[in-house]
């Protein structure tokens, strides 16, 4: 079984935060696409990848992104609605920066070394640490 829903136009949005808040990082399909596989990277990195949204919330964290471990989270509920938004808990300055949220909906097999989609972006997220930020 898998989660269906229908691929939107890629979102670019921009968040301004302090350091110490929590953000959410917005990614949102609509219904009618299969998606099999999650993604969030940084700096073409995978901060975020878990290979079955339709059973759980796990993120799986690229090993020079450490920095971000028991950080992210995805919500499995939202999921259900196609919402793949990414929750960075405690953000630091260090956390600025260009994310990018990819989801696969092709079937293709994915092994457990392989940590990259090549699927659409569909939502970009610029992500700036202030001490009079507006938090999200």
């Amino acid at each position: 079984m898998y989660l269906s829903f229908r691929l939107t136009e890629t979102n670019v949005k921009n968040i301004t935060a302090k350091p110490g808040d929590t953000v959410i990082l917005p990614c949102n399909v609509t219904r009618n696409t299969n998606i099999r596989v999650v993604e969030w990277s940084r700096d073409n990195k995978t901060l975020c990848f878990n290979r079955n949204p339709e059973i759980n919330d796990l993120c799986r964290i690229d090993v020079d992104l450490l920095s971000f471990k028991d950080r992210v989270q995805l919500n499995h509920a939202w999921m259900a609605e196609g919402n793949m938004s990414l929750i960075l808990k405690n953000v630091t300055i260090r956390d600025s920066g260009r994310y990018e949220c990819r989801v696969d909906q092709s079937g293709t097999k994915h092994t457990k070394r392989q940590v990259r989609v090549e699927g659409p972006c569909i939502s970009i997220v610029y992500l700036t640490l202030s001490d009079s930020g507006n938090g999200t």
